[in-house]
């Protein structure tokens, strides 16, 4: 196993944080608080300290340094066949830093079991809570409604389908926000490809093309998320069914369209019975979300939601939660059967270890910021000598113009446009205002310093005020000057 090395290459080990790597002896158990497919999940208390170089906002939030532990059994991930689909969930936590997702921490491994340390969510799944009452208001099911579909736009932008999207895969914090969980069908896939073909995922939550296994794209989501809307409106699934065949007879028997006499007394907005149809379109390509995942966000239903409110969590949730650890702790505390490995667990647990998958499990977030943190000042310091000598000119705010660091998380900021060309590396930059008229190219521009701001992920080009214009910084050439 080796430590994740893919931020810069040959860095020196006595910078980072895990002289010691992580392990879980560094943990202290306190209680399991849930089930997993391959085992239980704790609740855990990180023993040592955060490393005080690290200026990052979930680190400094969790003083208490809680967290929940998910387990996973090699030998039952083996006997599940599921190798594969562990290690792409262990890949795809690695890229996520989103407020309303289950992010993770810490990940490593010893001889019999993978242990992943994510967010601590004490709410409770909203299968919990369903089965604890059977009416939710109008605004309570926007709410969580809008919690989802933040967390589908971020991780299609991503590139992922989640595929298992059901209540007992999203679960409140403390704050009565609704997060994203369990990743492990998640797949791969990229907006205009044929779409990923898999008969995996939660009957009564599947898209009909999932269920008989034709080609899905980030849709299946949306159907999903119509399932669970419908449900929790109407206090029932729109298709149910004892197994998987009597499900998809009856979805391919009679299509589900509500009208507004279905809307219950007590809600006023008629724009949910035309969102719920438009997600539970049994033709995907005339699904809502299939074109873009833009047009769910743009449904009339929502058209009084504050997005940025909720993406950052200053918008008060309806759910308010009276106790800590909202739990089924009698399924949370089922002990493993150790019979269903017929004698075999050995053999099962050699194949997880012999498998090249799991040989770069380990993950430590402090490094990876430490990495991005130094990976940054390097480059400013090359900066900073190749500009010494020179003189130094004033410079407004309007000179200063910021740019998402990380490429694949480009976004507008402030008055600012950023837009990636064809080549990766270049991103090209202007002002919005100048957008109105024809833009004017500009022959060059000179970039005087790079300088990373409180979360390493944004960085300040300053350049000499000039005409307006396009720039385009070429991050490749500044590391090689």
């Amino acid at each position: 196993m080796g430590n994740c090395d893919c931020f810069i290459k040959d860095l020196d080990e006595s910078k980072l944080n895990s002289l010691s790597r992580i392990k879980l002896d560094d943990f202290v158990k306190l209680y399991p608080i849930g089930r997993g497919g391959f085992g239980r999940v704790w609740k855990v208390r990180l023993k040592r300290q955060f490393n005080p170089k690290i200026n990052d906002i979930r680190l400094q939030k969790n003083k208490s340094r809680i967290f929940a532990m998910k387990e996973m059994s090699k030998a039952k991930i083996s006997l599940k066949k599921s190798i594969k689909s562990v290690a792409n969930e262990r890949k795809f936590l690695e890229q996520f830093d989103f407020n309303l997702l289950c992010n993770m921490y810490y990940a490593f491994q010893d001889d019999e079991t993978l242990y992943i340390i994510m967010d601590y969510l004490s709410g409770g799944d909203l299968r919990y809570l369903i089965c604890r009452r059977n009416y939710f208001t109008e605004l309570e099911t926007k709410f969580i409604a809008a919690c989802i579909t933040l967390n589908l736009n971020y991780i299609h932008e991503k590139n992922i389908i989640h595929r298992d999207l059901k209540p007992e895969n999203l679960v409140f914090g403390s704050n009565g926000y609704l997060h994203l969980t369990d990743f492990g069908i998640a797949l791969e896939y990229h907006r205009g490809d044929k779409g990923v073909r898999s008969a995996s995922g939660t009957p009564g939550y599947m898209a009909p093309e999932a269920i008989t296994n034709k080609r899905q794209e980030f849709s299946v989501d949306y159907f999903a998320l119509g399932v669970i809307v419908y449900e929790l409106m109407m206090d029932e699934r729109p298709y149910q069914g004892k197994n998987r065949k009597e499900i998809k007879e009856q979805m391919f028997n009679i299509e589900i369209k509500l009208d507004k006499d279905d809307l219950p007394e007590e809600w006023k907005d008629e724009n949910i019975i035309d969102f719920i149809n438009k997600l539970l379109e049994r033709k995907k390509k005339n699904r809502l979300g299939y074109n873009t995942d833009i047009e769910v966000k743009e449904h009339p239903w929502f058209k009084d939601i504050p997005w940025e409110q909720i993406e950052n969590m200053t918008y008060d949730s309806p759910f308010i939660f009276d106790t800590e650890d909202n739990f089924d702790d009698s399924y949370a505390q089922q002990e493993e059967d150790e019979l269903i490995y017929e004698g075999n667990k050995e053999l099962y647990i050699l194949e997880v270890n012999d498998s090249n998958l799991f040989k770069d499990f380990y993950f430590n977030i402090e490094d990876k910021l430490i990495k991005e943190k130094i990976e940054v000042e390097e480059l400013n310091a090359e900066i900073n000598e190749k500009n010494k000598g020179e003189n130094n000119e004033e410079y407004n705010d309007d000179d200063i113009i910021k740019v998402t660091k990380t490429k694949s998380d480009l976004t507008s900021r402030s008055n600012i446009k950023n837009k990636i060309l064809e080549n990766d590396n270049n991103i090209i930059i202007h002002n919005l205002k100048n957008t109105k008229r024809k833009m004017q190219k500009r022959k060059s521009a000179k970039f005087i310093a790079i300088q990373p701001n409180e979360d390493s992920k944004v960085v300040n080009v300053m350049r000499r005020a000039s005409k307006s214009g396009s720039l385009i910084l070429n991050l490749n050439k500044i590391k090689e000057e």
